[in-house]
């Protein structure tokens, strides 16, 4: 959504995966010759990470109370 930068390897997935599960996160491969989905990964941080966890579940909790 425009509220969260979720894409695959870039900022918003490294953010979800910093807060979620940080020890799976190596932010030494990123570098010069990453591919160009993951260039915005040098830009990911644990806050944002618990932003899009926040927005997932208050959608999940919208969708099975409907």
């Amino acid at each position: 959504t425009a509220l969260y930068p979720f894409d695959h390897a870039g900022a918003g997935e490294t953010s979800f995966m910093l807060a979620l599960a940080p020890e799976s996160v190596d932010m030494t491969a990123l570098g010069p010759d990453a591919p160009w989905w993951a260039r915005s990964a040098g830009e990911a941080s644990p806050e944002l990470g618990e932003r899009g966890a926040a927005l997932g579940l208050a959608r999940l909790r919208r969708l099975l109370a409907a």
